[in-house]
């Protein structure tokens, strides 16, 4: 996981460098070399990875409504299926029941639990 306030502290400040023309100092500058262009492109690959960040939390907090939106789901299936007179949990039971019965022939006609039903 990146640290994309790390991140946008680091694109501020190349970002800052370029408008100032300032460079980044040190050996280089010492030594006469222009450092702009591989700060164009260390902030082009910054922004990158920051946009990559967002993405991945995106996915992720979409992954989690997705999940929250399931358990919900098993919850009303639950508090419906609780409602239900006996009756109905019985031809809903044996409805399942043969509903995989046919998947399972359908897989493999040959097994004795479909020989059966």
């Amino acid at each position: 996981m990146l640290d994309a306030p790390k991140l946008w502290r680091q694109a501020a400040d190349i970002r800052q460098r370029l408008q100032s023309n300032q460079g980044r100092g040190g050996r280089a500058a010492a030594m006469g070399i222009d450092t702009s262009k591989q700060d164009k492109k260390d902030l082009t690959y910054l922004e990158l990875l920051i946009e990559a960040e967002k993405s991945r939390t995106k996915y992720i907090g979409d992954d989690q409504v997705q999940q929250e939106g399931i358990d919900a789901s098993i919850k009303l299936k639950a508090i419906s299926d609780s409602n239900l007179s006996n009756e109905e949990k019985r031809n809903k039971l044996v409805k399942e029941y043969l509903r995989d019965v046919e998947k399972l022939r359908a897989a493999n006609p040959d097994d004795p639990l479909v020989q059966q039903a």
